[in-house]
């Protein structure tokens, strides 16, 4: 009975399968519109993918209704419909691809080459193959490109999740990793039946026979439920943009805050300098503990007035003035400016080819001279500092790593937050500031540490602003 009944109607289940996809498709490309690359969340660089597998697989879903609707069954139809398919299983590969290698960077490599090859091996095998065609783009894309999917949500997760859990996000990531896991199954191994193994065994028919529900009905549930979950993990991106708006008013709040009290503060500053002048210039004294407390009076102006000169530099609004420049140079400069103690060295690895960017040759000089000093700083005399600078695509990434202490997982979302610092008499402006200009230059900064084994300050920076 529930038989007949899902094999009369496999047009309708065709459609809310395709349907499915469709949603969650458009829904990703209208979040798009609103995320920019500097999102701290590096799946909204690679869902995009996601999406162009949602629409292009809902088509392909639409044209097998329409086959059974029409009794459209030419080769030419056929033909179009499993290269439809095949597109689609292509990006659902790519997108696996891409969440594995966020989190396995040594391998990008692989980046380039693996989806388009397999796509073109699939492609030649529905030409020459005397098997069913929609085969082969359901075991060599579907199968693995859902594997890797639904692996690569499960580590992203793992990554972010104390990010993710307080916002509750927990449920959509797992719903994500188990609709995709089992769609691998349903779409990527039981297909039309052949004469070799496992599709002699394991197709469309068997699953029929076994359950006495067609496989696509189930497939629809998954495509229902990965809709669901991806409409509910777009929330974040939403999240983050309203944090953001939130910060901004924030900041310039206190910005304005800050520069009324830091001026207030500096003439006053400067009155006390001149009086402490004064009285070393006119006070002689035998008593040696009279100098020595005038000069750490004087240390401890100069200390607070620097304070307050980094209040002032962050509170106002700085437009960078792009041109073509010399990142390499820049860097090299900044590493120059340092002299490391005994114990403690500067290791680079520069590309020599590395391509200009357009950019703020001074900002870019704060930001870089910041980050050092911090390094510096942070291994108390005794270490290694490495930077790198390689390009990536559009953009140039430099790193900084070194062989400190590292920095704690609760601190690692606060470390470029305003007035934050994990150093006893740090202001908590540097690495701020530095936040400020890289994402006035249109790039991205972030922080990989564990407790331990140093830390990893990462800039990206786009060639062409």
């Amino acid at each position: 009975m529930l038989t007949e009944i899902f094999t009369k109607n496999l047009d309708i289940i065709f459609f809310i399968y395709g349907l499915a996809f469709f949603v969650m498709g458009i829904s990703i490309f209208a979040q798009q519109l609103s995320v920019r690359r500097n999102s701290i969340f590096e799946l909204s660089n690679i869902i995009w993918i996601l999406a162009g597998f949602g629409v292009t697989h809902a088509l392909n879903e639409w044209l097998d209704m329409a086959g059974i609707v029409k009794g459209y069954n030419s080769n030419i139809w056929n033909l179009i419909r499993v290269l439809v398919l095949t597109l689609s299983f292509a990006l659902f590969f790519e997108f696996g691809l891409r969440l594995i290698l966020l989190n396995l960077r040594k391998l990008k490599l692989l980046e380039k080459w693996v989806t388009f090859t397999l796509t073109l091996f699939v492609i030649m095998l529905i030409f020459i193959s005397k098997q069913e065609r929609s085969i082969w783009p359901r075991y060599l894309l579907g199968f693995p490109g859902g594997v890797l999917s639904a692996f690569g949500f499960f580590i992203y997760y793992r990554r972010n999740k104390a990010l993710l859990d307080p916002l509750g996000f927990r449920r959509y990531f797992l719903t994500a990793v188990f609709s995709i896991g089992i769609y691998a199954i349903l779409g990527g191994i039981i297909t039309p039946k052949a004469d070799f193994f496992p599709a002699s065994l394991i197709n469309n028919a068997s699953f029929l026979n076994l359950t006495g529900i067609p496989v696509q009905v189930f497939r629809a549930i998954c495509a229902g439920f990965l809709a669901w979950s991806v409409w509910n993990i777009l929330i974040v991106f939403d999240w983050e943009l309203k944090a953001r708006l939130l910060n901004s008013e924030k900041l310039a709040a206190m910005g304005k805050f800050a520069s009324i009290i830091g001026h207030e503060f500096r003439n006053q500053l400067g009155a006390m300098g001149i009086s402490v002048y004064f009285l070393k210039t006119k006070l002689q004294s035998d008593d040696e503990r009279i100098g020595k407390h005038l000069e750490n009076l004087q240390r401890q102006l100069i200390e607070t007035n620097r304070i307050i000169e980094n209040i002032l530099v962050f509170s106002k609004t700085r437009i960078p003035e792009l041109k073509d420049v010399d990142l390499r140079a820049i860097l090299l400069n900044s590493i120059a400016k340092f002299q490391p103690p005994d114990g403690m060295k500067i290791d680079t690895q520069i590309d020599e080819d590395l391509p200009k960017i357009r950019g703020d040759e001074l900002q870019l000089s704060q930001v870089f001279v910041n980050i050092i000093a911090n390094a510096l700083q942070a291994m108390e005399d005794k270490g290694n500092l490495t930077v790198t600078a390689v390009r990536d695509k559009d953009f140039v990434e430099v790193l900084f790593t070194d062989t400190g202490p590292g920095i704690r997982e609760e601190d690692n979302e606060k470390i470029f937050e305003p007035f934050f610092s994990t150093k006893v008499h740090g202001t908590g402006l540097g690495l701020a500031i530095c936040k400020e200009i890289v994402e006035a230059h249109g790039g991205d900064i972030e922080i990989e540490s564990e407790p331990g084994k140093g830390a990893t300050i990462i800039v990206g920076l786009p060639i062409r602003g």
